[in-house]
Order: C-alpha cells, then structure tokens, then sequence
C-alpha cells in the first residue's frame, strides 16, 4: 500500500512541477514559489522513507 501512494505522489509532483513550468512560461518565467513548495512535498512524499 505505501508503494501505491509513493506512486500516486511522484505522479501529482510531475503534474504539479509540469503546470507550474507551464504557467511560467505563460506569464513571461514568473513562478509562485508556493506552486514549486506544493510539488516538492508531494515529491517528498513519494520518496522511501528513510
């Protein structure tokens, strides 16, 4: 079970860093430091404990 929220983490944290590249590039490279933050921990959330 923990393997599949790994997964589903890593998947919301390449979503959310690919719309937030993307939403940069719309508003001239601008990003909201709180977009990056969001995909960061869902990316840390997918990451094995330690």
């Amino acid at each position: 079970m923990k393997a599949l929220r790994r997964q589903d983490a890593a998947s919301r944290a390449a979503v959310l860093l690919v719309e937030v590249y993307r939403h940069g590039q719309e508003h001239g490279g601008s990003v909201a430091w709180e977009d990056i933050d969001q995909a960061l921990e869902a990316a840390l959330e997918a990451m094995p404990e330690r």
